[in-house]
Formats: C-alpha cells, structure tokens, sequence
C-alpha cells in the first residue's frame, strides 16, 4: 500500500483527479512544480498527516482541504495564494503551518480554532495585520480574543516576519 508519495520538480501544471483514488497515502510531497490550481479530489486523501505544495503557484486552495483532517503538517509557502479558505479550520490535527511567501493579506476568522498548533510562519505576505477581517470588525474586544485564542493554544513559534508591528495589546500577555 501506497503511503508516500514525492512528485517534487516534476513540472506538474496539474493534479489528476486520479489522485483521489490514493487513499491510504499519508504524504504528499508536491514541491516544485508549476501547479495553478490542487484538484478538489485532494479532499479524499483523508488519511494524508503530511502535504507540501510549496514553490509552485497557487492562487487558491480548494475548500475540500477541510477534509483532511489527519493533517499534521502543510507547506505552501512560496505560491501565489490570496486568501485561506474558511475550511482550513477543519484541520483540528494541524501542528505545522507554513504560508511564507504568498500574496496573502488576512486569515479567515476559523483560523481561530486550531488549537493543537505550534508553528505557524507568516512572513513574506502582504498582511494588513494578522487577524481577519471580521474579527477587526467586531472591535478590540473580539481581536482580544483573537489573539487570545491563538496564542494560548499551542502555538510556539510564531514568525511575523517584517510586518511593522510594534507591539500586541497587553492583554495577550
């Protein structure tokens, strides 16, 4: 059984739909190649602990990555990605997160919910600031909580890079 599968520097401009049939794999290594778009069927690899897309150019991922919710682990630093879908708070397993090097300029409000985080690497985005637009909605008392959420998880590194932020509120402690 197929468990581990490394498709880097294969100049995949595509993923096959084919892919879905891959169920047992629990790594996807996809670094490096010219991606435009991951295939919906991406959400069947449910078993998947590991996927890295880096270095390719992504402008979005498909909502179906909610589903991968034995995810540990997910690069895709390096790409072209404008947003996060909402359903990347689905992946309650997540520990590892590395969105470097994107186009990104906030995360979704459900972000909020991946407790069991502990790196997560931000750098290299064009962030108006680190917190959903919601959330800044909803007045400093939400963004409080934010904050509050994340970091009292278990995030221990966290990279914001060169983001001219000068200080957190104080409650964040």
């Amino acid at each position: 059984t197929l468990t581990s599968l490394n498709l880097m520097h294969f100049n995949l401009e595509s993923l096959p739909s084919d892919i879905s049939q891959l169920t047992m794999l629990e790594e996807l290594n996809l670094a490096e190649n010219r991606l435009l778009e991951l295939t919906p069927a991406i959400g069947a690899l449910t078993k998947l602990k590991r996927l890295i897309i880096k270095s390719n150019k992504l402008e979005r991922l498909p909502s179906e990555i909610g589903a991968l919710t034995q995810l540990e682990e997910l690069d895709v630093s390096s790409n072209s990605l404008l947003h996060l879908p909402p359903s990347i708070g689905q992946l309650k397993k997540l520990r590892y997160l590395n969105v470097t090097d994107n186009s990104l300029e906030a995360f979704p409000v459900e972000m909020a919910g991946l407790k069991g985080l502990k790196y997560l690497d931000i750098k290299g985005n064009p962030l108006r600031f680190p917190i959903p637009r919601p959330v800044l909605d909803a007045g400093v008392d939400a963004v409080i909580a934010f904050l509050q959420d994340l970091l009292t998880g278990a995030l221990t590194e966290l990279n914001l890079g060169n983001h001219g932020i000068t200080r957190l509120p104080e409650e964040v402690g």
